[in-house]
């Protein structure tokens, strides 16, 4: 059975024979290991005793807010291969049977209202001699493709929220604004800004 090798000291608050008995239960018991934090999001709350079971999957878990509430809220919670599952309520803590975890609030409360692009990758090389339709999937992209995206107030152009640097063909904005937005993609490669660019005007609500 695979396990992560490391070691054990007085990390997250106890003493470091606390934390070994802790990882001898996660070996012995055939617990899953845990890949990387990651997202976006609005709100400053945090997530702890994070713990894959044993009849876990390998997947991508998802979770996003369902329902905003004043230092509290509600996520539904999404695994890539297991589909939806509870939702999960900040503060309370959280086991579906493949994980467990509790959201614990911040002093910024989450909200709902993030805004999702997604796109597919085109390559100028890779179909300079075909016509290509819209609604086709990825082609490419070029070496040293990224992309950039934002997400502006239609009245003032003032910035919302923003990402560059993205090598994949999704991101997720975050705002709490509320009325007629404007979300910009672009693609950048070797540093050149494509002139083709993606733009929509559409009004956002939360």
């Amino acid at each position: 059975m695979p396990n992560k090798i490391g070691y054990v000291d007085n990390a997250n608050g106890q003493l470091a024979h606390y934390n070994l008995l802790a990882a001898i239960r996660l070996f012995c018991g055939g617990f899953g290991v845990l890949g990387t934090l990651g997202g976006t999001r609005t709100g400053t709350g945090t997530l702890a005793g994070l713990e894959a079971s044993p009849a876990s999957v390998t997947e991508t878990r998802t979770l996003t807010c369902a329902a905003a509430a004043a230092n509290g809220g509600t996520f539904s919670v999404v695994g890539s291969v297991s589909g939806a599952k509870a939702n999960a309520t900040v503060g309370a803590a959280y086991d579906n049977g493949l994980l467990k975890f509790t959201l614990a609030d911040g002093a910024t409360d989450f909200v709902v209202g993030d805004v999702v692009l997604n796109w597919a990758h085109r390559d100028r090389l890779l179909q300079a001699d075909q016509l290509i339709d819209t609604a086709q999937g990825s082609i490419g992209p070029e070496s040293c493709t990224t992309y950039s995206a934002r997400l502006l107030r239609a009245d003032t152009q003032a910035v919302l929220a923003s990402q560059a640097g993205i090598a994949g063909t999704t991101a997720t904005l975050a705002t709490t604004y509320v009325g007629s937005v404007i979300a910009k993609l672009r693609s950048v490669r070797d540093g050149l800004d494509s002139h083709q660019r993606w733009r929509h005007t559409f009004a956002h609500a939360i």
